[in-house]
């Protein structure tokens, strides 16, 4: 009896150790081993949030490892990650793993900024690039999700309008009190949102449009002083995402 109690316990690890407990998550929809394809222009800022969901009962250390599928970016084009309450620089790198481990709870789901916030600043004129994140449990990398995302250069504003919509330059830019936003959502598109971020990728202030075409204002006067983004946001995907400079009072 002994012998069939081990034996039992030891298939019991064994399916432990390699079961996938790490997902990514875009909305409702599981990435893992997908393609995102994303439509970039020269000179703006593109921001892209994907979940993290953890289906174990216990509490995951995690890393994630990005790759530059191509080798190398083009001129002026950055890139990097937020992951957490943590953003880092970014790093020309062909594959970068972040130092430290993260945590993700048990039974919980790292959302929007909190997951996988990734950044990719093009240049004059755009190039095509192709990321690939990781995420991996530092105790088992055999749990891990895998996603990319291929920033395509769209060949006109037609094209680039069909994912959803698009925004204008805040103006003024920089301000210290209000900014306003001209926006247009295609006709396919539901609803939209105008979504502010600080550095660190966290949602600072965030307003559901209500028309298709419109000019939207926000008051920025209670913001501290540095670098956000503002993105437009259609189900749960950011489309277009710019800088805005809060200046000093």
């Amino acid at each position: 009896m002994k012998k069939i109690i081990t034996f039992f316990c030891f298939v019991s690890v064994v399916f432990d150790g390699y079961s996938q407990n790490l997902h990514l998550f875009v909305g409702s929809t599981d990435v893992n081993n997908t393609t995102i394809d994303i439509n970039v222009t020269d000179g703006l800022d593109f921001v892209y949030d994907i979940d993290i969901h953890n289906t174990s009962t216990n509490a995951i250390t995690y890393k994630i490892t990005r790759v530059i599928l191509n080798g190398t970016l083009g001129t002026d084009c950055s890139v990097n990650f937020c992951t957490g309450t943590t953003c880092y620089p970014p790093k020309t790198d062909t594959s970068w793993t972040m130092p430290q481990g993260a945590i993700i709870g048990s039974n919980s789901n790292l959302t929007g900024a909190s997951g996988i916030s990734t950044h990719l600043v093009e240049g004059t004129p755009a190039t095509e690039n192709s990321i690939y994140y990781k995420i991996f449990d530092v105790s088992n990398t055999n749990d891990s999700a895998v996603v990319t995302l291929h920033y395509k250069i769209a060949t006109g504003i037609n094209e680039f309008e069909k994912t959803g919509g698009s925004i204008s330059n805040a103006f003024p830019n920089p301000s210290n009190t209000t900014i306003a936003v001209n926006y247009n959502l295609n006709e396919n598109t539901q609803k939209g949102k105008i979504i502010l971020y600080d550095m660190l990728g966290k949602v600072v202030k965030e307003a559901v449009l209500t028309d298709k075409l419109g000019v939207f204002k926000m008051d920025v006067s209670e913001l501290n002083a540095g670098v956000y983004f503002y993105a437009l946001q259609v189900s749960n995907k950011n489309l277009v995402t710019k800088k805005l400079i809060i200046n000093s009072k």
